[in-house]
């Protein structure tokens, strides 16, 4: 089981020019939340068991391999990034779910990483989850009207910051549910 997680952190690899020279790229997938350990009720009323309850609580496996902690705290991350920058690795793929200006799960990112004093050694991007579930206070939509805002949003927060992940200077987003987005027409 260790071998199958070892995969799914290591979900992105790519490749970029630096000086006309093509860069491979190391990069890890990164679910937040391991921190869950009571249900929150949100202002819906929907108590949190979606992923980490139905699914990873539950469940034998994935476990951390570091144990359960609180990814929303800067030190874990100040450990994370040196790891993370002497083990070979390039950046992180952040799973990052935002809906009609709603988001969900975004504290390791906003408040974890972004918040440690070593988070610029490492690069970073978005992995948006643009799939539908119970957190959502609304329907999910990826008109090319809310998909502009989430885009603001994104430019805003994340992508002006040197330590984004860029190929050929462009920020790299990645899509969870890229059928989804191609069936509302804005792909």
């Amino acid at each position: 089981m260790r071998i199958i997680a070892l995969i799914l952190l290591l979900a992105a690899v790519c490749c970029s020019q630096a000086g006309g020279k093509a860069k491979t790229m190391v990069g890890v997938y990164y679910f937040p939340g391991w921190y869950r350990d009571k249900p929150a009720v949100m202002e819906s009323g929907y108590q949190d068991s979606s992923e980490w309850r139905s699914a990873i609580a539950k469940a034998a496996h994935p476990r951390p391999l570091c144990g359960f902690y609180d990814d929303s705290n800067p030190a874990v991350w100040d450990y994370f990034d040196r790891w993370i920058g002497s083990h070979g690795i390039d950046f992180i793929a952040f799973d990052w779910y935002y809906n009609v200006g709603q988001e969900f799960l975004s504290d390791s990112l906003d408040k974890g990483f972004l918040g440690c004093k070593a988070s610029d050694k490492v690069e970073f991007c978005l992995n948006w989850c643009n799939h539908g579930g119970p957190w959502w206070k609304v329907q999910i939509d990826q008109t090319v009207g809310q998909l502009e805002k989430m885009i603001d949003l994104a430019c805003e927060r994340y992508f002006n910051r040197p330590n984004y992940l860029r190929i050929d200077g462009k920020p790299v987003i990645m899509i969870y549910e890229t059928d989804m987005l191609q069936a509302t027409g804005a792909a």
